[in-house]
């Protein structure tokens, strides 16, 4: 009788232990950190605010962009698509991006 009790113990206690195990492995989240401007750096030429188009220039001038002036700004090889890093007064970075009309571009 002893030896039943034994086992049936020390099957509580294995039982007891894999199901702790298992609710500590739950859904991982991703702490992978990317720099905005790191994802699309490597394709884009670093240009200065006097190198945009006039249209681009204009639609920036709105209050949503403000502090353009002295962001990171980008563009492709091609000049198709502008890319305007904004940094604001929490240091918070935004990126904007634009097709060379002015028109801003939704990332997907």
């Amino acid at each position: 009788m002893k030896k039943i009790i034994l086992i049936v113990a020390g099957a509580f206690c294995l039982s007891a232990f894999a199901l702790q195990a298992q609710a500590q492995d739950g859904p991982k989240k991703d702490t992978t950190t990317i720099q905005p401007s790191q994802s699309y750096r490597e394709d884009m030429v670093k240009i200065t605010a006097d190198d945009l188009p006039a249209p681009v220039k204009a639609t920036l001038q709105s209050a949503e962009y403000k502090g353009w002036e002295t962001s990171n700004i980008f563009r492709n090889p091609t000049g198709e698509v502008y890319t305007v890093e904004i940094t604001s007064d929490d240091k918070q970075v935004k990126t904007y991006k634009f097709d060379a009309n002015g028109r801003p571009i939704e990332e997907k």
